[in-house]
């Protein structure tokens, strides 16, 4: 997830600094030296999904190119105080283990496949009508679950498909390859934010006020 402070964010397009940075080379760079591979590739989803039409990430061709809405096949998670005790419930049937190990990815969603399972595994062999029900009421939430506006960088390169389907072993360079340097990268933010601050000032809409989270603050989360 890429959140920028506020104001900042907003005034000067800050999403957009921290999403092209991840898209230039030093940050390809970066990743090749820290872990010994080629990184051709980078990819993220929008932040609120398929009912909101924009976002952070439209608009920054060539370094980010929008390819579509992400696939949706799971319900929406239970949060907060209900999670926790659901999650204590059955860690204490698993004799107080973790359902799953606390270094796992994606540690929530996992755990959450898992209860979905034993209960449906255990309705079908005592309560059919309510398994049938179950499983009718899951399938129907996974509508609820929205669709991300999905985008990649090929940083510059020609070929990356092939080369990640293992069709050849050498990256070809774009024309544009050295665009994705850092400073090139910086510098296409620059004019933009200085046409979104100019635009903003102009209709009497700068924020000033910096943003903290707080329970009883009344933030505006959609930028």
């Amino acid at each position: 997830m890429i959140v920028p402070t506020q104001p900042f964010g907003f005034n000067y397009l800050g999403g957009k600094l921290l999403a092209s940075m991840c898209c230039s080379h030093f940050a390809r760079r970066s990743l090749n030296d820290k872990y010994n591979g080629t990184y051709c590739m980078f990819e993220t989803t929008s932040l609120y999904g398929s009912s909101k039409s924009s976002s952070q990430y439209d608009g920054m061709k060539p370094f980010l190119r929008f390819k579509g809405l992400t696939q949706s096949d799971f319900a929406p998670m239970i949060n907060d105080a209900r999670y926790r005790d659901l999650n204590d419930f059955f860690k204490e049937k698993n004799d107080n283990k973790e359902l799953v190990k606390k270094d796992a990815n994606s540690r929530k969603l996992k755990t959450h496949r898992i209860m979905t399972s034993v209960i449906k595994k255990s309705l079908k062999e005592i309560e059919p009508k309510l398994y049938d029900k179950f499983c009718k009421m899951y399938d129907d939430t996974k509508q609820l679950t929205e669709k991300k506006r999905f985008y990649i960088s090929d940083y510059g390169y020609d070929n990356v498909k092939e080369y990640l389907n293992l069709e050849t072993d050498k990256l070809k360079k774009k024309d544009n390859f050295d665009r994705y340097e850092l400073e090139n990268v910086i510098d296409w933010w620059k004019n933009k934010a200085s046409t979104r601050y100019e635009n903003l000032k102009n209709d009497n809409r700068l924020r000033n006020e910096l943003e903290v989270w707080n329970e009883n603050d009344n933030i505006d989360i959609i930028r």
